[in-house]
């Protein structure tokens, strides 16, 4: 089994939209990225992984 982004994007508590803006991608493209319909390229995972880490960290 891959990455599931949906719960990396919800562990930012962060919306669909909310999190499309902070990666400056479509929501659609986060929904597809969610379902497995698309991957992020590896730039993009790099970008969400600093996203939730930050955010993480910010909440600790």
């Amino acid at each position: 089994m891959g990455i599931d982004y949906k719960i990396l994007r919800e562990t930012t508590e962060l919306s669909v939209e909310e999190f499309a803006r902070e990666l400056d991608v479509s929501p659609e493209l986060v929904l597809n990225w969610e379902t497995g319909a698309a991957v992020p390229d590896a730039m993009k995972q790099k970008k969400i992984f600093a996203l939730v880490k930050k955010i993480a960290e910010r909440g600790q």
